[in-house]
Order: C-alpha cells, then structure tokens, then sequence
C-alpha cells in the first residue's frame, strides 16, 4: 500500500522524480501526495501492469487532483483503453488514486514541479497508442519498446536512428565555460525547432520540460552537435522507442558417420551455438537480450 507523500522542495528549482504506485482492488488513496504552494505539476500517470487488466472489464484507475488557487477538484481517469495520461502545467495542491478494478493496479507516476505562473494553461493529452509489429501487439508509454539514454549529447549515436523511431527528451543540462560573459547552447532537434538554453557567466541551466519527435526523412535532422558559445551542454536524458530486431545465428557442423558406435554424429562432438540478439536503433543490443543455447 502506498504511503502519503508531503513533497517539500525548493519550487524555485525543478525537481523530477518517478515511482510505482501500488493500488488494492477497491481501495482509495486520499492525499497520496501533497504539495507545497505556488507549484505547477508535469506528469505521466500510466498504469504499468495493464496486461492484468481482466478482459472486458469496465473499471477504472480515478486520480483526483486539487487546484491549488481554486480549491476544485479535477478527475482524470486511466481504464482498458486509456492507459496513460500525460499532463502539464496543472496548479497543484494535492493527489488522491482510487482503484475501481477488481485487481492491484500498479501506476507509473514521474512527475516535474514547477514554479507557478498566472499565465500558464493545464494541458492533458491521451499517452495509449497501439502499435502492431508483425504479429506482435505492444502498449508502451510511447507505443512500443522503450530505451533510457542519460549522457552527453555526443554520445548519443544519433546516426542510428531510423524513421518512424520517436522519442522523449525529458530533461537538459548546460553550463557556462566564461567567467565574465552568459553563454548558450542550441540543438537542432529537427528542422523546424531548435533547442535554446541560456546560461549565466560559470553557472548551470536545465530544461526538464518533456520535448516529443518522430524521426522523418523529409522534415527531421537529428543533431550530431550543438550549436554553443560561452557555455557547453553537461548531459541530457531521454527515452526513446524504436522496434526490436531479433537476430538469429547459428554454426553449422559436417556430420559424420561413427562405424563404431553405428550412428551419426557431429565432428568432433562439438557443441551447436544458437543465438538470439534483440537489436534496436537497427544494429544496437538491447539490454539483458541475448541469449545463447550451446
């Protein structure tokens, strides 16, 4: 059972973070999390075990959530056919879940906080896309496999993304390399939008808000570097998604005749290798899939 959560943070700074939250058949979680005032929230909610989800079933996942300058309380809901929600810029005091299925749901909740602005509107958008791929049906928070990078823009092996390959940038870092002057960074992430972060004289900047692309041969040019003065980008994080290529190889042997013991056999009883490699972005090995039957 998850435990109530006062979120106490410098608002002043944005703070991101990401849990499973376990919810009991039936059961509601009032003020799962409160949070402290003249704070925005940015968040993914998106039930993580869905394939548990009894078939045809017509509950749902209700996540209250209270407006911090108006008091009212908005729902939003997560059933068979929505399974993530995607919401940002939403004045936030507080969170209740309240699990209407007849099984524990587990909810993927990541979330940013932001300082408040007048000026602000709550956006919602629907995160559930089914993707077919060959006889495969796969729901993801992007619609199919998805890959975590946590590094340097140079890194990043860009030239392996293949259309139709999309991806979240979820968070950027940069910092000043002059004492006296502001610097900053620009990344081309495609042809029509470039990535700007300003950044004082030796200080440090970061862009949390989450940035969405689909690679495209016409209209995207993913970037091999930035664009930089005074100022140097120190890491950025993403998760992107691409389709899993199973790789299968094998070794061939002679096989012999054994007169002695009147059967066939594998010269000199060698062992037959027979390997698996899920490869994404086309040629890169997907964690913990490569397997290997000798």
């Amino acid at each position: 059972m998850a435990q109530n959560q006062n979120i106490d943070v410098a608002v002043k700074s944005i703070a991101s973070e990401q849990t499973i939250i376990t919810v009991e058949p039936g059961e509601t979680l009032n003020n799962l999390y409160i949070f402290p005032d003249n704070t925005m929230l940015v968040a993914t909610f998106y039930i993580n075990n869905q394939q548990d989800i009894p078939s045809g079933s017509t509950g749902n996942i209700i996540i209250n959530l209270t407006d911090s300058k108006s008091g009212h309380n908005s729902q939003i809901t997560l059933n068979s056919y929505i399974y993530g929600r995607y919401l940002e810029n939403y004045p936030i005091s507080s969170i209740s879940i309240t699990n209407n299925y007849t099984v524990e749901i587990e909810i993927y909740f990541q979330y940013t906080l932001k300082e408040y602005s007048q000026f602000a509107n709550p956006v919602i958008q629907d995160l559930t896309e089914l993707l077919i791929i060959p006889t495969v049906l796969v729901n993801s928070l992007t619609g199919g496999t998805n890959f975590r990078y946590y590094g340097s823009l140079s890194n990043t092996n860009w030239s392996n993304m293949i259309n139709g390959a999309s991806f979240y940038v979820l968070d950027q870092q940069v910092y000043g390399t002059s004492s006296t002057s502001a610097g900053y960074v620009q990344v081309p992430y495609t042809a029509n939008y470039t990535e700007n972060i300003n950044v004082s004289a030796l200080g440090a900047s970061e862009d949390a808000n989450i940035y969405y692309f689909t690679v495209d041969s016409t209209t995207t040019q993913l970037p091999t570097s930035a664009t930089q003065s005074n100022a140097s980008m120190n890491w950025l994080k993403m998760d992107f998604y691409s389709p899993l290529y199973i790789k299968y190889t094998t070794q061939t042997y002679n096989i012999i005749y054994n007169a002695t013991n009147n059967d066939f056999e594998v010269a000199s009883n060698t062992s037959l290798p027979i390997q698996n490699v899920a490869l994404y972005m086309q040629n890169v090995v997907a964690p913990f899939s490569n397997y290997k039957v000798v």
